[in-house]
């Protein structure tokens, strides 16, 4: 997969009883470029969810009303107990009012890549 992202690592890292030190990462989704339609009659309205696969809360980006590149923008920050191994997984979905959404694609990026 290709992807763009932003990111910054705060210094502070926690400590937590049996576990090894946590750290977290703040991760900026900016935008997807040529989404495919799902539906015959218009663009997708797509929105991306974020999670520390295995470990995390599912975050969820706004939906963009017809767009085929939307543009998001948006930060959000996870808490990484292995920043060795964890992986963020980010999926694309197009936003359907009437039954399920409907999948547009899915990334996974190495935390390590991202908490440098």
């Amino acid at each position: 997969c290709k992807f763009e992202w932003q990111s910054r690592k705060t210094t502070k890292t926690m400590q937590a009883k049996g576990v090894i030190n946590k750290q977290k990462i703040s991760v900026t989704v900016l935008g997807a470029k040529n989404l495919l339609k799902t539906d015959m009659t218009s663009l997708p309205d797509p929105f991306a969810t974020l999670i520390v696969r295995d470990r995390g809360t599912l975050k969820s980006t706004t939906t963009k009303q017809k767009s085929g590149t939307p543009t998001w923008n948006e930060e959000f920050e996870f808490e990484v107990v292995d920043s060795i191994n964890d992986m963020l997984d980010v999926t694309v979905y197009d936003y359907d009012s009437f039954g399920r959404n409907d999948f547009l694609g899915t990334c996974s990026v190495p935390v390590a890549m991202i908490a440098v």
